[in-house]
């Protein structure tokens, strides 16, 4: 019978503390629980306490491990055991308050949540010392919402998620059980949270949290009072000291393992970041961090047994983290004064860095070339690293997210966030001058909104700088249920100045200069050219100062881009696809726009985005110049276009740091030409948030409308129906080739090669129901005799990523497999029909008039690994061919398409026909008609 809740209960010599926590779960006003407590080879009488206990209570169950297996084992082994539509965790010295259970499932039944986070009681011997209140006072709950695993892996990896732990959490069961199902059976009794919440997380699709404590954390017993003990205490010895540390390198070691895997089955530039992220948190803050703490309580030095130990650390690290960590420990004990500076000890790492590893360089001078090598070499010795400022968001906020502009004039969108746990549904909302009079007031209501790749709510402000606005200081101010209180500006991470910089300005097309002032306030001045030019000196003075690379060369950048504004005429559009699969709709675009008729000298330059490592595919259009990925052209043209249009995210050469030219790139409309018809839930990818488009060019009526729901964040103007730019090339002649081609499962992959990034495929593939059903489909020998009856050829197009697993196909040699050099134009002008999953593939068939089949035998556990979310379209509602679940159904469909001719139905002929725009082969011309109207609608020059 399957539980409402269970919960887990891991115990290892707890008999004095366990039964406090079990009489809490037996008070719980929700009845229906599932408590399963893992005894981990206790050597007290912890085992004959719960029996004692589950004796009088059927819901207890004991689980017995035969030995000590650590505290991650015994949680994975009763979570394997688990029934229960919920999950929860319990540590042996701790306990929840007595409605917890009733309250949470509510929640995670209105919230739809996967991961639902909570706050905690500390309860604590003694008082607890000033640093550790105030942390766990900034760890509490805000309310946010988090979805898509990777929104929620960024929270709990950037410390907004509170601390890692279990314990302050319930979990859907499904995703846990999968969650820890991929986990190893690893030893880990310390810092096992960092490895099981990493697991669970990257499951999870929505996460949630809400503000009320529910947990007794206690540190005053057993299991989590480490936490409060001082660094004496804690490690009386060197052995015992180290064998914590062994414990915390071990669980990251597994974390990383698990990360690669993931990596290789979707997104490996994220979970590669991330793990590096963790990498230098926990070997440099963390291990190093209490190295530290240990010599200069205990009074010890870094000698040869410290050495020894040290090294036991090293033991249980990959080859690539225990070089790291020794060329930073020799940074940090080379003679150095431990005691010094972060600043210093800063400049040790580097210079101990160019000392430890000649080998290392010498390896890159090989490998990318002996200028490269010297630079980098060079770079690392005279500059500092750099990392984004983090400022974070007040409780008072007045978040400024987005600038738009109306002719020339800067409107500003943003949001107050609420200030209590059950906020009002109207707030008013105030910007008072140093008067004290106020230039706006307006009521808000509260919405819900998507901010910094959260969904949230907020009470939404718009506003323009106008003649209301003369030079003055300004503050904001809010009044919600007759309570008066200040707002301080904050700087969301799309708004057009850069966080963190005292001297950061943004000057607007009218010539009015907004900056944000330390308390709080903003400023808007006029200024003449003489003084923005002494303004934006003294900003790069400031970035100067910072003494790294990229500050150093934002400066060139930013001085090269003002004085080029300020003496040249030209306009440039710059325009990309994906770099590994180039002339999409970007290309499109821009080929309509140098075959436009001739608008006289004002016609804006095209510029392609190519990639740095491979040959064009082909020769460009007269008039469209390629630029190199990552090139000095690409970055200054980047900055210097007043259009970037892209079918991806544009392709910033700056990365992280193109915060240092938010203020440049203020004016400049970035446009999304459609990569496909959105079809999924894709928010957190190409939403206002994420991307802050200026336009968004759709390519259907019913796209366009959805894309001006929900928390996207577009305006009216901002989605304009043009059609996508790459239906211009589409061409329809079919030639009797009936395709096959089906998206890949990210559930399938074993891993990746680190060096060509090329997936990993196994026996799991071999004996996967995908494998089994495509290889069923295409030797099915009645399909195989109608193709043939009426002259027809089956082709099997495979997903790049699932062609290094085709030597687990076999098909009968009517069927051809298409190789990658086949052009996808050919495939779209020659097919007379199409067999297919939820591959966008189908949209750009049914707009060329093509017939469409979906075998979609796996859509529940498609949209549960894959990371798709459902939209407005509906597969058997809004599709444009049958829907089939089962063999017989596809196969009877296919034959049914090929004995009729390959025509549409009537049914699916009148769904395109209501669905997609016109085919006049148009499209680009009206992508490029609406950037130019964005343009003339917003005012803005090129040029200063």
């Amino acid at each position: 019978m399957t539980a409402r809740v269970s919960v887990v209960v891991p115990i290892f010599n707890a008999s004095k503390t366990v039964r406090e926590s079990l009489a809490s779960l037996q008070a719980q006003t929700l009845r229906d629980l599932e408590i399963l407590c893992v005894d981990d080879g206790s050597t007290d009488d912890s085992a004959a306490v719960v029996e004692a206990i589950a004796a009088e209570d059927p819901r207890i169950s004991l689980i017995r491990l035969e030995r000590n297996c650590g505290t991650h084992v015994a949680r994975k082994t009763g979570v394997s055991r688990s029934t229960g539509e919920y999950l929860l965790f319990l540590d042996p010295d701790d306990a929840y308050l007595p409605d917890a259970c009733e309250v949470l499932c509510a929640e995670m039944a209105r919230g739809g949540h996967d991961i639902l986070r909570f706050d905690f009681d500390v309860h604590a011997q003694g008082e607890l010392p000033a640093e550790r209140r105030d942390w766990f006072a900034r760890n509490r709950c805000r309310g946010d919402v988090r979805v898509g695993n990777r929104a929620i892996l960024s929270t709990f990896f950037s410390g907004r998620g509170g601390m890692l732990t279990l314990l302050d959490r319930i979990y859907r069961g499904d995703v846990c059980r999968r969650a820890f199902a991929r986990t190893e059976d690893v030893h880990l009794t310390y810092a096992e949270d960092l490895y099981e919440c990493f697991a669970v997380a990257a499951h999870a699709h929505r996460y949630g949290e809400i503000r009320r404590p529910l947990y007794r954390y206690n540190l005053s017993a057993g299991i989590t009072s480490w936490q409060n003990q001082s660094g004496a205490t804690l490690a009386k010895t060197v052995d015992v000291f180290f064998a914590g540390l062994v414990k915390r390198a071990r669980s990251y070691a597994a974390l990383k393992r698990l990360a690669t895997t993931f990596g290789a089955e979707g997104d490996p530039d994220f979970y590669r970041d991330l793990v590096e992220r963790e990498r230098a948190h926990l070997l440099v803050g963390v291990i190093l961090g209490e190295c530290k703490r240990f010599l200069l309580q205990t009074g010890q030095v870094p000698g040869r047994h410290f050495g020894e130990s040290l090294g036991a650390v090293f033991d249980v690290l990959d080859a690539e983290d225990a070089g790291f960590l020794r060329t930073v420990t020799l940074a940090q004990w080379a003679g150095a004064d431990l005691r010094q500076s972060a600043q210093a000890r800063r400049r040790v790492v580097r210079m101990a860095t160019l000392v430890a590893s000649p080998f290392l360089w010498f390896g890159n001078l090989a490998g990318i070339g002996r200028r490269q090598g010297l630079r980098a070499m060079l770079l690392s010795a005279l500059f500092k690293p750099w990392n984004p400022a983090v400022v974070e968001e007040p409780w008072n906020a007045a978040v400024f997210q987005y600038a738009r502009f109306r002719q020339g004039r800067l409107e500003v969108e943003g949001f107050v966030a609420p200030v209590s746990l059950s906020p009002a549904r109207t707030l008013e909302f105030s910007i008072i001058g140093s008067n004290g009079i106020a230039v706006l007031s307006e009521t808000l209501a509260l919405v819900e909104l998507r901010h910094d790749g959260a969904v949230r709510r907020g009470y939404r402000f718009r506003f323009e700088f106008g003649s209301r606005f003369p030079p003055d200081a300004y503050r904001c101010q809010a009044v919600a249920e007759g309570v008066a209180f200040p707002l301080v500006m904050h700087l969301g991470p799309n708004f057009p100045i850069p966080r963190g910089y005292r001297h950061a300005a943004f000057t607007m097309p009218d010539g009015l200069q907004l900056r944000r002032l330390a308390d709080g306030r903003f400023a808007v001045a006029r200024h003449a050219a003489a003084s923005r030019f002494k303004q934006e000196l003294r900003f790069c003075l400031e970035l100067l100062r910072g003494r790294t690379s990229e500050e150093w060369t934002a400066v060139a950048l930013r001085m090269a881009v003002r004085v080029w504004r300020r003496c040249s005429t030209r306009r440039h559009w710059i325009f990309s696809d994906k770099l590994d699969n180039p002339f999409d709709s970007a290309y499109a675009t821009a080929h309509a726009l140098v075959s436009m008729p001739d608008p006289g000298p004002g016609r804006p330059r095209a510029h392609y985005l190519v990639a740095r490592d491979r040959p064009v595919a082909r020769q460009l259009a007269p008039g469209i110049e390629p630029v190199r990925h990552l090139s000095l052209r690409h970055a200054f043209l980047h900055l210097a276009a007043e259009a970037n249009i892209t079918s991806e995210d544009g392709y910033s050469p700056f990365g992280k740091a193109t915060d240092l030219y938010r203020d440049l790139l203020g004016r400049q409309v970035r446009v999304w030409s459609g990569h496909g018809i959105i079809h999924h839930d894709l928010t957190a990818l190409y939403g206002k948030d994420r991307q802050n488009f200026s336009l968004m060019a759709a390519g259907a009526a019913r796209e366009r409308d959805y894309l001006l729901g929900g928390t996207w964040g577009y305006d009216e103007d901002e989605v304009v129906l043009t059609g996508l730019s790459r239906w211009d090339f589409r061409e329809s002649e079919p030639a009797g080739k009936i395709y096959f081609i089906f998206t890949w499962r990210a559930d399938l992959v074993a891993g990746a090669d680190p060096r060509t990034r090329e997936r990993i495929y196994d026996e799991r593939f071999a004996d996967s129901e995908f494998r089994r059903r495509l290889e069923a489909l295409l030797s099915d020998h009645s399909l195989l005799d109608a193709a043939k009856a009426g002259g027809y050829s089956l082709h099997f197009l495979p997903h790049p990523l699932v062609r290094p697993a085709l030597r687990y196909f076999s098909f009968p040699p009517e069927v051809r497999v298409e190789t990658e050099d086949t052009p996808y134009e050919s495939i779209y002008r020659e097919a007379s029909l199409l067999v297919t999953d939820y591959s966008s593939v189908a949209m750009d068939m049914a707009y060329l008039g093509k017939p469409v089949v979906y075998y979609q035998f796996d859509r529940e556990a498609f949209y549960a690994h894959q990371g798709y979310t459902p939209s407005f379209y509906l597969w058997e509602e809004d599709g444009f061919g049958e829907v089939c679940k089962d063999h017989g159904d596809v196969v009877a469909s296919v034959i049914r398409h090929l004995n009729g001719g390959c025509t549409r139905p009537p049914r699916y002929e009148a769904r395109a026909q209501a669905f997609f725009p016109p085919r006049d082969k148009r499209n680009g011309f009206r992508t490029c008609e609406a950037v130019q109207a964005k343009l003339k609608q917003w005012g803005c020059d090129a040029h200063e």
